[in-house]
């Protein structure tokens, strides 16, 4: 008899429940990376005291749809996350700054970076916040492509000289984007 009513008991449950989902869905900041590439720093001396000019050529960044589908549902506005990374014998320090863009021409919808690194650090994290990542999703949905910008001053702070090689003027730059993506219903 206790078999029959515990099975009913089931059935009335599980039709009950039918509407609540197994797993719990809520918003979240993901952090989605883009395309990363390396710079190189052209061959030079950097006497002690001394800060040069730095510009490296525009980049241009492939995206595909995996990154358009992790953004279909995030927020128009977000951060885009920069880490700069450098060898530990380029010992420079300096102030650059990063512009993105969907176009060579850099216009309106640039998203713009500034960093500013010491000799000492071999990798910096900069961020711009309140980025409009409409133009990413947009890109990233057509499979498109971004313009990356990298310039500024590099100066050596001393003793000594820098000597910038092949082996150590290498500047990796990693992008991440970082947004509030929808995912309850």
């Amino acid at each position: 008899m206790k078999r029959p009513l515990v099975a009913a008991l089931v059935i009335m449950v599980t039709s009950a429940c039918k509407d609540i989902p197994l797993l719990p869905q809520w918003d979240a900041d993901w952090n989605v990376p883009l395309p990363s590439q390396s710079l190189v720093v052209p061959p030079s001396v950097i006497p002690s005291g001394f800060s040069v000019p730095v510009s490296f050529p525009t980049q241009r960044d492939s995206l595909n749809q995996s990154v358009g589908s992790l953004l279909q549902n995030a927020a128009d506005t977000g951060s885009v996350q920069m880490t700069l990374i450098k060898q530990p014998s380029l010992a420079l320090s300096g102030n650059m700054s990063l512009q993105i863009d969907t176009t060579n021409a850099f216009g309106a919808s640039t998203i713009t970076i500034p960093v500013t690194f010491a000799a000492a650090s071999d990798t910096t994290v900069a961020t711009a916040g309140g980025a409009n990542l409409a133009m990413v999703r947009a890109a990233a949905n057509d499979n498109g492509a971004l313009f990356v910008k990298l310039s500024g001053t590099v100066s050596n702070p001393g003793p000594g000289n820098v000597t910038v090689t092949a082996a150590n003027g290498t500047i990796t730059v990693k992008l991440a984007v970082i947004s509030l993506i929808h995912v309850s219903r």
